[in-house]
């Protein structure tokens, strides 16, 4: 007898309509594509309002290019971009090598040169392949600015010899020689430096 009073509230739950107990179980509510009488084009799926836009879509405009733009995107291409496209943009970054489906392209073909920067911009923004979207590593003026920065890497390996300013092209005929490091000295590791006295021998004097 006792048994079958401990065990009746059991039986009284599982007796119950699950709804009953969670109303959050069942809630009425129209699929994307059902058919439904409170419309008159009786489709649950309803027409988005003029000038409705998605919530992730970007609305700012592309800012004026300075050189302040193009060195923060400098600084956030190395942090971000090079592990797959490399410092140059040549696609040889330091992870592109475990790349066994595609390897990581190179940002000086001719087809990548001729993209659109908005383009860029927005493969940056949405992801394109297997590069992820960069919305959360990088906001929307950052974006432009690691567009400006590719702009001007791709322009600085693509230069013509002759459209060089005449002081650039000096430094690339007679490039300066690298300076020594410090605390260098002739003769280091009891060697003898070019600078060394000559050394005698006996018998010979």
């Amino acid at each position: 007898m006792k048994t079958l009073i401990a065990l009746s509230p059991l039986l009284f739950v599982g007796a119950c309509y699950t709804g009953d107990i969670d109303p959050m179980e069942q809630q009425p509510k129209l699929q994307t594509y059902a058919a439904t009488r409170h419309f008159d084009d009786e489709s649950a799926m309803r027409p988005l309002i003029e000038g409705t836009v998605p919530r992730e879509r970007d609305l700012s405009d592309a800012p004026k290019v300075t050189g302040e733009l193009v060195t923060l995107g400098h600084e956030k291409f190395n942090q971000i971009c090079t592990p797959c496209h490399g410092l140059v943009g040549d696609g040889k970054g330091s992870v592109a090598h475990k790349f066994s489906l595609r390897q990581p392209p190179s940002l000086h073909d001719t087809r990548r040169r001729g993209l659109a920067s908005d383009y860029i911009y927005r493969v940056i923004t949405e992801g394109y392949g297997l590069m992820p979207r960069l919305t959360t590593q990088l906001n929307a003026h950052e974006r432009w600015a690691v567009v400006s920065y590719v702009r001007a890497l791709q322009r600085s390996q693509d230069v013509a010899y002759d459209s060089l300013p005449a002081d650039l092209r000096e430094e690339l005929d007679h490039p300066k020689p690298k300076p020594a490091p410090e605390g260098a000295t002739h003769g280091e590791h009891g060697g003898h430096g070019e600078h060394d006295a000559p050394a005698t021998h006996e018998g010979h004097e």
